[in-house]
């Protein structure tokens, strides 16, 4: 028994509550395309939720960037060309909303796709999300010719001229792809062939032919050993594959 003497004084009891601050920021969920996912198809719809745990989305910070551009201002809840197909949207979900993001034309070949989103919830002061994440589009695209010297179409090239071709590709070029045949105005004959023995043909292997690696692909130089006829026409004709068997592209 207490000092004071529990029949004159009455036991009471005390209490108290609270709500926590919210410190965590939007989050991201559900990614389609999913952060670093390969083989996209060039034509398809990105699809993500911005979501908040606990007071909620501020719907009108967000914004959402794709290939650096900004595609949606949330501010307008405005999708911004070229991303502002049929297939373009918000819809509210628990916890926030979903957006869908259709581009007016096709992805790159093999692009890596960056989306950034950027949005406050409701608290004060409010907490922020700004976060990136990218994936990558399948490689649709063959080698592509670059450079050739002669032009094509380029009249009045000396008869000792070299052949020179770039051939470029945004992922890899197949190993032992690469074909060139010249038709000097006699018919096509094979002058380079990769992995061939020997790789330039007799009558093509003068000094100067040479393969030089450059960035993303090759530049092959044939030096003929026997001068073109005057006033002929002559053909060159390319043969290159990716490592995804795509043909080279004109």
């Amino acid at each position: 028994m207490s000092q004071y003497g529990a029949g004159q004084y009455g036991m009471q009891q005390w209490g108290y509550s609270w709500v926590a601050p919210d410190w965590d920021p939007p989050y991201l969920a559900n990614l389609d395309p999913a952060n670093l996912s390969e083989g996209i198809a060039a034509d398809k719809i990105i699809s993500l939720d911005v979501l908040d745990a606990w007071l909620g989305v501020d719907f009108a910070t967000v914004l959402i960037y794709v290939e650096g551009n900004l595609a949606y201002t949330g501010l307008t809840n405005t999708f911004n060309a070229p991303y502002d197909e049929a297939g373009s949207g918000r819809t509210l979900i628990p916890g926030g909303a979903r957006y869908t993001i259709e581009k007016a034309t096709d992805w790159d070949s093999y692009e890596n796709v960056t989306v950034r989103v950027v949005a406050d919830d409701l608290q004060t002061p409010p907490n922020h999300l700004d976060t990136t994440y990218s994936f990558r589009v399948v490689d649709y695209l063959g080698p592509e010719l670059g450079a050739v010297s002669p032009t094509i179409g380029q009249i009045a090239v000396q008869v000792d001229a070299n052949i020179t071709v770039t051939i470029t590709d945004e992922q890899l070029l197949a190993n032992n792809s690469i074909l060139i045949e010249v038709d000097p105005g006699t018919g096509y004959e094979i002058a380079y062939q990769e992995g061939g023995a020997p790789a330039f043909k007799p009558g093509w292997n003068g000094p100067s032919s040479v393969v030089s690696i450059i960035p993303q692909g090759v530049e092959i130089t044939v030096d003929p050993l026997v001068d073109f006829q005057y006033g002929t026409e002559v053909n060159v004709r390319v043969t290159a594959f990716d490592v995804d068997g795509n043909p080279v592209r004109f």
